[in-house]
């Protein structure tokens, strides 16, 4: 009776350690492959934002590909229909907002990980700032095109957007 409560925790440890490793290999070729497009001097900033987002989103895909641990739940034709209507807005060039309400720092992840690449390769995001400070994967972030969102928060733990901070940011 306690040899499951132990093999269940060596599979935990041993899904995080492989999701570990796989995102940071992803990030390490990502990250070589959006600098090499980053200077190559013949695309518009704008092109080259777009080559890095394509290249940042078929790392995420192969990322989720190489994820045998994880199991996605959705409704398929109420999933389709929602892209599809995604897909309407930004082929009439309509401002489109995508909300994803965050339950970990994993969600935005996911949700590019699952999101069609041609939706995908035409958005930008507001990131909190602090990971444009992370280590290459910042660098990512800022190459891009997300615009960083800077939080402060007071003495009682509630945070809000630094609106000072941010505005510069935000435009």
């Amino acid at each position: 009776a306690t040899m499951k409560p132990l093999v269940s925790s060596a599979l935990v440890i041993l899904a995080r350690v492989w999701f570990t490793l796989c995102f940071t290999v992803t990030v390490v070729i990502v990250r070589a492959v959006v600098e090499l497009i980053h200077n190559l001097p013949v695309f518009s900033q704008q092109k080259k934002e777009r080559l890095s987002m394509k290249a940042f989103c078929y790392g995420l895909k192969a990322l989720l590909i190489s994820q045998l641990q994880l199991k996605i739940y959705c409704d398929e034709s109420q999933s389709q229909a929602s892209w599809d209507k995604i897909r309407s807005n930004i082929k009439s060039r309509r401002a489109t907002v995508l909300m994803v309400n965050h339950t970990s720092r994993l969600d935005g992840l996911l949700t590019a990980m699952i999101a069609p690449a041609d939706v995908i390769k035409r958005s930008r995001s507001y990131v909190s700032s602090f990971v444009f400070e992370i280590p290459i994967f910042g660098g990512i972030v800022s190459r891009i095109g997300h615009r960083p969102v800077h939080f402060k928060s007071d003495a009682d733990g509630f945070f809000s957007v630094d609106k000072v901070f941010s505005s510069a940011d935000l435009v």
